[in-house]
């Protein structure tokens, strides 16, 4: 969340306001303790007592503001301008006001004047450059967190959301290299985990794991570092450290829905189905439209066989949102177990065109034009699966049998070879019928 900061006029205190002076300090004694109402109440008074004292309106905006009566401060910081018109703070104060009142033209101007008037006041650029942000004008915001950086070397908040900014924009390198200035100025657990999701942007699936450990370091009761760890591991097949770190995600936080769906899809790829239906059924008792935990549940009926259950929960799933890949993808392979070849081609186009770089995806869909006897374009899709990844086994063996029926036994068995090179388990049975 971006922050408007401020900083603390201390305005010239004039002989003739003495006793308007005294009800002002009283009134800053009740601020300093938050008591807001009762410091509005001696600034009241200060005001009776002399009109022309610009701190008594300063000093009551600043409280009016702190019980978010944007209005009821505008009107004092203006009041105070009225009597001295030449204080950038003042005005970036007042900015910060209309901020909040959603007067974002009328902020922006009272930050440019308050910049005119100072130009080193590095919270009127930083308050500017939130108030940009705010209305997604972030390249501009970025300019602004760059001038209060370079008056600031120092500024966290500006690093912070200047980092929050450049994502916005994708650029992830510009964003991590600000986190890595906020990791040396203020190490925080949160600062490692947003450092860690932008390396996982860019693939750097090891450097994200580094920071999600830090952050667990700082913070050992994170459960969103343990989780985000437990993807990353997952994917690069460290499923015994991603189960681990899954379980203690749940451990902190028993609520977390993320956390169960994963730890379910992974337990299903390695044939523990009844575990992983017992995690899905968790995060659906948690969320009963929890559309990504109605379709992973369809993943483990469709290794049980249940292709009934998988239709109906991916159904449900894409009742609840169209928008997963996985939805579409675990239907169309019920779908082919139904022989409904021509619904799971449909879905698993949608899927990849959902997420073209699913090559499950892509393998399952050769799979359909497999059993519809369509080998030519059969072959066409394991094609691309393979060239998603280069070890898929699965694609390569299925591949061979296409080209069997496609009549190329030359090329089957070679298809065939290299699946059992790579470590498939069904090439065996493939390579006694197909290449005797």
């Amino acid at each position: 969340m971006k922050k408007i900061l401020f900083l603390l006029l201390i305005l010239p205190l004039l002989s003739s306001a003495q006793k308007a002076e005294d009800y002002v300090r009283q009134g800053n004694e009740k601020f300093d303790k938050q008591d807001y109402t009762e410091a509005i109440k001696l600034y009241d008074q200060a005001v009776a007592l002399d009109k022309s004292f610009g701190d008594s309106y300063y000093h009551r905006g600043l409280a009016r503001f702190e019980l978010k009566d944007y209005q009821g401060a505008i009107k004092d910081y203006t009041s105070a301008i009225s009597i001295k018109n030449d204080n950038s703070i003042m005005f970036d104060h007042r900015g910060s006001a209309k901020r909040y009142a959603n007067d974002i033209p009328g902020a922006i101007a009272d930050y440019d004047k308050a910049i005119a008037l100072d130009s080193t006041n590095s919270v009127a650029y930083y308050n500017r450059g939130t108030t940009k942000a705010a209305i997604k004008n972030y390249s501009d915001a970025i300019k602004d967190y760059d001038h209060a950086i370079k008056i600031n070397p120092d500024f966290v908040d500006a690093y912070f959301n200047r980092a929050n900014s450049e994502q916005f924009i994708k650029d992830y390198p510009a964003a991590i290299s600000d986190y890595d200035k906020l990791a040396e100025l203020k190490p925080r657990a949160d600062i490692y985990l947003l450092r860690g999701l932008l390396k996982v942007k860019l693939s750097d699936k090891n450097g994200a794991i580094s920071d999600f450990s830090k952050a667990i370091e700082e913070d050992p009761e994170r459960s969103d570092a343990y989780y985000n760890r437990g993807v990353m591991k997952a994917d690069l097949k460290d499923l015994s450290g991603a189960v681990a770190d899954y379980n203690k995600a749940i451990a902190l936080d028993e609520k977390h829905q993320g956390a169960y769906i994963k730890l379910g899809a992974l337990l299903a790829s390695t044939g523990n189905f009844n575990d992983a239906m017992t995690n899905f059924d968790k995060a659906l008792a948690l969320n009963p439209n929890n559309a990504e935990a109605y379709a992973n549940r369809a993943l483990a009926e469709n290794y049980k066989g249940d292709f009934d259950a998988a239709l109906a929960d991916c159904n449900k799933a894409i009742s609840i949102t169209d928008t997963l890949a996985i939805a579409y993808s675990n239907r169309g392979v019920a779908k082919n177990q139904h022989k409904d070849y021509k619904g799971a081609i449909a879905d698993l186009k949608k899927a990849i065109a959902m997420n073209p770089n699913d090559a499950v995806a892509f393998l399952n869909l050769g799979n359909s034009y497999n059993f519809a006897a369509n080998y030519g374009t059969a072959i066409q899709w394991y094609n691309e699966a393979i060239k998603l990844n280069p070890n898929y086994g699965n694609a390569y063996n299925n591949r061979g049998i296409a080209k069997y029926f496609f009549g190329d036994k030359k090329g089957a068995c070679a298809d065939i070879n290299k699946a059992a090179s790579v470590g498939f388990s069904g090439a065996k049975t493939s390579l006694a019928r197909y290449c005797r």
